[in-house]
């Protein structure tokens, strides 16, 4: 139970504090985003995978010396490949409720992408680096969950806009925009000295949270995406 919470400390408090600032007339969509957050924890697994075969049949190792390929690592397999499927497991939630069941108001389809990309980083911590440091792994809800759950807020944003304008496009670029933010993060090691790394790493989360904060109050709470009577 510890363990589980030095992974994903972070996690509940976003999720809390977002709930308390945005949920004045309706009920938070508890029932809506206990599925995202499911299908969060199951984005995982592919994810997994996916970088399992990079590491044993390719070059292409987050860890490699050659410093292209493990940039090109991180850009495959985290950039592309772990917003993938974040993004694919959020809108498969969205299409297979009953939409007379579960509401569907911007804000609400939102959280629910936030929350699945809370909990995937809250796995990923559970599955990749509970072995780590105890700083370390605290650290990490300071940092990469912060980051997961951002990356969420832009896949809500852009599942939202899709909805509305009935185009896939705003998707292919919350998708596009994702992948840079999330490889850049985890590349400024590759390039840069330690000191620096940590230098971009604070300025990249400090201005992720700013921008998401100042997005979610701008989000109604009202506000329905399309409208199912």
């Amino acid at each position: 139970m510890s363990l589980l919470l030095l992974c994903s400390w972070s996690c509940i408090l976003i999720y809390i504090g977002m709930v308390k600032s945005k949920y004045f007339w309706l009920k938070p969509p508890a029932g809506l985003c206990i599925l995202f957050g499911i299908s969060g924890v199951f984005s995982t697994v592919p994810a997994l995978i996916f970088n399992l075969f990079l590491s044993r049949e390719t070059e292409l190792w987050v860890y490699s010396s050659n410093k292209l390929h493990s940039f090109l690592g991180f850009f495959i397999g985290a950039g592309l490949g772990e917003e993938f499927w974040k993004l694919s497991f959020g809108i498969f939630v969205l299409s297979v409720i009953p939409t007379k069941k579960f509401r569907l108001f911007h804000a609400d389809i939102v959280l629910g992408f936030v929350t699945l990309g809370l909990a995937f980083g809250a796995v990923e911590n559970l599955i990749a680096y509970s072995h780590i440091e105890l700083e370390l792994l605290i650290s990490r809800g300071f940092i990469a969950i912060p980051l997961h759950g951002s990356m969420g807020m832009i896949h809500g944003l852009a599942t939202v806009k899709s909805f509305k304008n009935l185009s896939i496009i705003p998707l292919i670029f919350g998708y596009i925009i994702s992948v840079t933010i999330h490889t850049l993060y985890d590349t400024w090691n590759i390039f840069l000295s330690l000191d620096f790394t940590h230098f971009f790493l604070t300025f990249m989360t400090a201005t992720l949270i700013f921008w998401g904060t100042k997005t979610w109050k701008r989000i109604p709470e009202l506000e329905k995406v399309l409208n199912y009577e």
